[in-house]
Order: C-alpha cells, then sequence, then structure tokens
C-alpha cells in the first residue's frame, strides 16, 4: 500500500474537515474546474493560508498521483456516488476518502467485535 499516499489523502482530509467545521463552503463547479486544471491544492493554499497542512506539498510525485485519481472521479456524479451537490469543499473531502478506501487493500475476514 502506498503508506505516503494515503497519509497524503488524510492530511489534506484533516484540513478540509477543520475548515468544513469553520463553516466554509466553495462553489463546486469551481473547485471541480481547479482540480482538471491540476492547481487545486496550490489554489487551497491561496485561499485557505496556514489552513492546508503545508507538508502536503512537499511530494511533488504523489500529488500528481493524487491529481489524477481525483481527475478521474470527476467524470462520476458526485451527488449521486457522494451526496455532495453544493460544496466543493465537502466535494474534496468525499474524494479523499474514497480514495484512501480505494488504496487499502481488502482484508479476507471481517473486523471482529472487540468486546
Amino acid at each position: 500500500m502506498p503508506l505516503n499516499l494515503v497519509l497524503q489523502y488524510a492530511a489534506l482530509a484533516r484540513s478540509l474537515t477543520s475548515l468544513l467545521d469553520q463553516g466554509k463552503t466553495e462553489d463546486l463547479a469551481l473547485v471541480q474546474e481547479r482540480i482538471r486544471q491540476g492547481d487545486i491544492i496550490e489554489w487551497l493554499h491561496e485561499q485557505y493560508p496556514g489552513e492546508i497542512e503545508r507538508w502536503l506539498d512537499d511530494d511533488r510525485v504523489a500529488w500528481e498521483e493524487v491529481r489524477e485519481s481525483v481527475n478521474d472521479l470527476l467524470a462520476v456524479n458526485s451527488a449521486r456516488k457522494f451526496g455532495v451537490s453544493k460544496n466543493g469543499l465537502a466535494l474534496l473531502l468525499a474524494f479523499c476518502i474514497d480514495a484512501m478506501q480505494q488504496l487499502v487493500p481488502p482484508t479476507d475476514s471481517p473486523p471482529s467485535d472487540a468486546g
């Protein structure tokens, strides 16, 4: 499992969760366009200085992989697949969760109940 990529998705998810908790919103179409342009991380840094974890852009190779997988997700109906139809920050968070789920290898057995 590409741990570095999972950690970068997790860092972005934490940052997005904080922004959403503060009531921040971004137009869905604008965020989708920034993803298509390939500058979503830089744009987030500009829009929210100091609120997006800085180490996110330290590993450009990993972020290129992130951008490619997120671009693939743009082809799906975000309202139907992720339940997001208005807030672009919520869509980015949903993308992070989806990507992390895809990066975690499936297990052969269900988790045990630790009770």
